[in-house]
Formats: structure tokens, sequence, C-alpha cells
């Protein structure tokens, strides 16, 4: 089964999230944070660990363009991966919990007032407007990422695929042993390939580098001609 939405928009700012909203309202509310979201991972280690255990997973870099999405529930082939589609990276490892039968894919404005009245108007307005929203049971599951370009009423789009399968209680659930650069430098590789097409350049004359904040799991990326 795959849930397909197109013409998805990152509002502006270069953050998708994936996650259990709701879930994530609950893991705020008891460790104490604040409705700032926003500030509140970027000024202490509230980002870091949200990730580490398994509520939400951030993806880093995304350029602003419309994107289409994917959620995959089945172990068939990713259709990333199919002969006529652009796969240009792919990246798995990644762990979710699911506790309200939910996982949504949304921006990073509404951590900037992650008030509960503004969490339900977002579910509400993803359910009516056809949004990146699908219904799971509850638990924990493995998320592989893939993203490049599928073919849209004969266009290429840029895509983000996602594979997403039950966990087995006997695996390991937790993110803590992941590089973050790994799925930062996954989802700068379609802004890096745009890049390129913008200035008429072969990719290989655009290089990749990041700066690490010190203490922190924080990149910033940056093009080098």
């Amino acid at each position: 089964m795959i849930c397909k939405f197109t013409e998805v928009l990152n509002d502006l700012v270069d953050y998708f999230i994936l996650g259990d909203i709701l879930l994530l309202e609950e893991w705020k509310n008891e460790n104490n944070l604040s409705d700032d979201l926003a500030t509140e991972f970027t000024i202490n280690e509230s980002g870091d660990r949200v990730f580490d255990e398994g509520i939400v997973i951030p993806m880093s870099g995304i350029e602003n363009y419309p994107y289409t999405i994917l959620f995959h529930l089945s172990d068939d082939e990713p259709e990333l991966c199919k002969e006529k589609s652009r796969l240009q990276f792919r990246k798995s490892g990644y762990s979710l919990k699911v506790e309200h039968n939910m996982l949504i894919l949304f921006t990073w404005h509404i951590l900037e007032r992650f008030t509960p009245e503004n969490v339900t108007a977002l579910i509400s307005d993803y359910k009516v407007c056809q949004k990146p929203i699908v219904e799971l049971e509850n638990g924990w599951y493995h998320i592989e990422i893939l993203g490049g370009e599928t073919l849209q009423d004969g266009e290429y789009e840029p895509t983000f695929e996602f594979m997403i399968q039950p966990v087995t209680n006997e695996e390991k659930v937790i993110n803590t042993d992941i590089d973050p650069t790994d799925l930062m430098l996954g989802f700068c590789t379609l802004q890096f390939h745009q890049a390129a097409k913008n200035l008429d350049l072969p990719y290989n004359h655009l290089h990749l580098s990041f700066v690490r904040f010190s203490h922190s799991k924080h990149y910033v990326l940056l093009f080098l001609f």
C-alpha cells in the first residue's frame, strides 16, 4: 500500500519533520518544555533527545520545491527504485514510535507555537486537505528514507519516499547510534543536484562540506564551487 501526496511544501523553512505529532505534544509536556519548541530544540539538548528517543525524525536541507511524498507501507520495491525513477539517495536505520495511530510529515512553523489548539487544528487541516498523514497501528516502526525524482503527469518531480515497516519485539528501536550527517547529506543531495542544474554545471563542479557546531549534532551545509 502506498499513500501519495503531491505539491507538498516546506513552508519556506528547510525542514520536514516526521512523527506522531500527538506523541510529540506529550513528550513536550513530560519534559517541561515551552510551547516554543523551535527555540527549545535549538538552544538545548531536547532537539537531539527527541530524535534519539524515536519521537520524530527531523530532516534538514529541504529546498523550497513542491514535493511528491510517498508513504510506503508494504515490503514491495520502492517506487524510487523502479526503472523510470531517479533515485538519488537511500538511508535506513531510523525508528519511530506511534502511540496515536498516525504519522505526519509536518513543517517547522508548528513548532514555534506548539499548543494543543494548534496541533489539533493542524491534524484537522491535514485530513481535510489531504496533506501527508497516514493511519498506523500503534507501536515501533523502522523508517527508511529515499529521495530523488519520480514521473508525475509526464514530468519528473522531487520526491521523498518513506518505507514504513513494523518492528518486532526483539529488534533494536533507538536512533542514538546514527550519525546525523548521514540523513542531512542524503537530503542535501537533492538540493545539490538542483543547484548544479540551475547553474547549468555538471554535478562534479559543486562540492559539499559540513561545519559542525561545538557540542552539538547540528550542521551547516556549505556549497563549494
